[in-house]
């Protein structure tokens, strides 16, 4: 399972960068603010920041229905 989490965060590595807007499944869309080794520092717009892990992201627009 680490394996397949793994190639999902370098996948996204390629496409998310500081400022991007994403959108986490759990906790809605907001902007990256940093980018650690493993997750992303996110700015929420439901108004809270936390980390998230990489592989738990997705570019804003391309979210799964």
């Amino acid at each position: 399972a680490e394996n397949e989490r793994q190639v999902k965060r370098e996948e996204n590595d390629k496409f998310v960068f500081k400022g991007n807007t994403i959108y986490c499944s759990m906790y809605g869309h907001g902007g990256v603010k940093k980018i650690n080794k493993k997750t992303y520092t996110v700015c929420f717009d439901r108004g809270f920041t936390m980390n998230i892990d990489k592989s738990w992201a997705k570019i804003a627009g391309k979210e799964e229905k």
